[in-house]
C-alpha cells in the first residue's frame, strides 16, 4: 500500500529510451532526479545502439546505479513505442513513468501525484523545449496534446490497453496514440499544474524529414485511426532480441561490412527504384543469393550549393504562398520505394534478417 510520496517513488520505475546518443544525457536525467529528491529507480532501454555507445551506456548506468537493458535492433527502424514496451516489460513496480533521456526534471511531480493518486490512473507533465543555449526563460511549451515528456501510469492500466503500438515506426505519435486510447477506455489523463513542468534538452532532430521514409506518416496515421476504433491492442510481450536473433549482425555492424563474407550487390541510380524491370532483377537475385546488398544511392543528390538549401527554401516561402507552389529538397526516394513495397513482400517470403544503414543509403538482406 502506498502511504507516502516515498512509497510511491519506491514502487515506480522511470523508463527512458536511447539509441546512439551521447551518454551525457543519461547523466543529466539522473542528476535532475537527484536534485529534485526523486528516488525512483531509472531504467535505460537501449534500442540497438552501436557497440561503442552501448558499452558506454552500460558503464554509466553501473556508475550511477541505474538499470540498463538492451535489445539488438541495430539496423532496424527506430520505434520509440517498441523501445518503451521493451523497457516497461523489464519493470516490476506498480507504477511506470515513461520519459525521454533528453528530459530534465525541475521539481518533484510525485509529491503532487501522491495527493491525487486515488482519483486518477494516468498523470502527465507539460514539457518545454529548451533552445540550443539551454536558457529556460526561452523554452517553449509543447502543449497538452500528448504525454511524451512524462507519463506516470499504473502498470495494470498500461497492460489493460495493450502497451504502446509497436507498429508506429520512425515518425512519432506513439504517445498521442496512447493518450487517445487511454481516454477511449475511460482513463482520464490528469495534467499536473504548470509549476511541475519539465524541460527537453535541445538536440539535432533525428528520424525526421529525409531521414525517415516518406510513407512513415501515412503508416502512423493508419495505425492511429485504426486504434481509435479498437483502442485495446493485443500485443505480444516485447522480448529482447539477442545476437542469435539477428544473424545479419555477424556480417554488418555500424553501417559497414564486418566480416569476410561479401554480399551480391545491386546498385540503383537516383530515384530509379521504381524501375520495374530492374526491381524484378533484384527479386530474382534475392531468390538465388542468401546475402544481398542494395545500394540505394545518396539520400540527397549532391549539389554545389546544397548548404544554402534551407536558406533558399525559407526565402522563397512568401513567393510560394502567393503562387500556390512549394520548394522541396531533392530527395532520393529509392529507400521509400524499397521500404513501402519490397521489404514487406520479402518478409512474407521468408527473409531471415535485414539491416538498414542510418543514412538510408544501403540495405543488407539475409536468408539462412
Amino acid at each position: 500500500m502506498i502511504t507516502s510520496v516515498q512509497d510511491l517513488m519506491n514502487d515506480n520505475t522511470i523508463v527512458a529510451t536511447i539509441r546512439n546518443r551521447d551518454s551525457d544525457r543519461i547523466r543529466t536525467l539522473a542528476a535532475s532526479c537527484k536534485d529534485n529528491g526523486i528516488t525512483s529507480p531509472i531504467l535505460i532501454a537501449d534500442f540497438g545502439s552501436y557497440t561503442n555507445f552501448s558499452t558506454e551506456y552500460e558503464n554509466v548506468c553501473k556508475e550511477l546505479g541505474l538499470i540498463y537493458v538492451k535489445t539488438e535492433t541495430e539496423g532496424r527502424p527506430w520505434s520509440r513505442g517498441q523501445a518503451l514496451n521493451f523497457g516497461i516489460s523489464r519493470t516490476k513496480t506498480a507504477y511506470i513513468t515513461t520519459t525521454d533521456v533528453d528530459m530534465l526534471f525541475d521539481s518533484n511531480p510525485y509529491e503532487w501525484i501522491f495527493q491525487h493518486i486515488r482519483e486518477h490512473n494516468v498523470f502527465a507533465v507539460t514539457s518545454y523545449w529548451l533552445p540550443q543555449n539551454g536558457n529556460k526563460a526561452q523554452a517553449k511549451s509543447a502543449g497538452k496534446s500528448a504525454c511524451g515528456g512524462f507519463q506516470c501510469i499504473r502498470s495494470s492500466t498500461f497492460s489493460a490497453i495493450g502497451t504502446y503500438d509497436p507498429q508506429i515506426k520512425y515518425w512519432g505519435m506513439e504517445d498521442l496514440d496512447l493518450t487517445q486510447r487511454l481516454k477511449r477506455t475511460g482513463n482520464e489523463v490528469c495534467w499536473l499544474p504548470e509549476e511541475y513542468k519539465m524541460y527537453h534538452r535541445w538536440h539535432p532532430q533525428a528520424e525526421k524529414g529525409s531521414l525517415r521514409p516518406d510513407t512513415a506518416r501515412y503508416d502512423t496515421l493508419r495505425e492511429y485511426y485504426a486504434n481509435a476504433n479498437s483502442p485495446v491492442l493485443v500485443t505480444p510481450r516485447e522480448y529482447a532480441l539477442t545476437k542469435h536473433d539477428r544473424p545479419i549482425l555477424n556480417y554488418v555492424r555500424q553501417n559497414n561490412l564486418a566480416s569476410a563474407r561479401k554480399p551480391v550487390s545491386m546498385e540503383f541510380a537516383h530515384c530509379k527504384f521504381d524501375d520495374c524491370f530492374k526491381a524484378l532483377e533484384l527479386i530474382d537475385t534475392c531468390k538465388t543469393s542468401s546475402f544481398v546488398h542494395i545500394g540505394l544511392g545518396k539520400r540527397h543528390k549532391p549539389a554545389p550549393l546544397a548548404s544554402c538549401a534551407k536558406f533558399f527554401k525559407k526565402a522563397m516561402k512568401p513567393l510560394c504562398v502567393l503562387t500556390g507552389t512549394a520548394v522541396n529538397i531533392n530527395v532520393n526516394y529509392n529507400f521509400d520505394y524499397f521500404y513501402a513495397s519490397l521489404l514487406p513482400v520479402l518478409l512474407k517470403k521468408g527473409l531471415t534478417d535485414y539491416y538498414i544503414t542510418e543514412n538510408l543509403e544501403d540495405v543488407y538482406l539475409l536468408w539462412e
